[in-house]
């Protein structure tokens, strides 16, 4: 299986690239990338803290809406893998366009969900990589 790379191009950023994916793929002739370039995402540290920030402040607001405790509720952590799901939202749901082996427009629903899946398990593993290294950061 592919492995995602991701390296530090910033004192805070990384570039994670699907290049492992995007090369020995069958529909890289009809696809934006893997011809000349493969897929990479920019994730900095900053945005992941706002990410992170933004979901605190969406949980404290319906507690508080609730009526419940909101000192509790701005004390609970965020799991990794919702932060990682709110980045792959927007930089890979939303751009599926662009991506031909992950649009189910032109592919089967099965190869697309097969493809999302195996993207999206080491998507994550990188990730919580990159989050542990942003929090030597910070």
């Amino acid at each position: 299986m592919p492995k995602l790379q991701y390296a530090l191009t910033g004192l805070s950023e990384f570039t994670v690239s699907f290049e492992q994916y995007c090369t020995p793929c069958p529909w890289r002739r009809m696809c934006k990338f893997g011809k000349d370039k493969p897929l990479e995402l920019q994730l900095s540290c900053k945005d992941l803290k706002y990410i992170v920030e933004e979901l605190q402040f969406q949980y404290v607001s319906k507690v508080q809406r609730e009526g419940g405790d909101i000192q509790k509720a701005s004390g609970k952590k965020i799991p990794a893998s919702t932060i990682l799901s709110e980045v792959w939202q927007k930089q890979i749901k939303a751009r599926k366009e662009e991506i031909y082996c992950i649009n189910t427009n032109f592919l089967d629903l099965i190869i697309v969900s097969n493809r999302s899946k195996e993207w999206w398990m080491e998507f994550a593993r990188v990730g919580k990589l990159v989050m542990v290294e942003c929090a030597k950061i910070f």
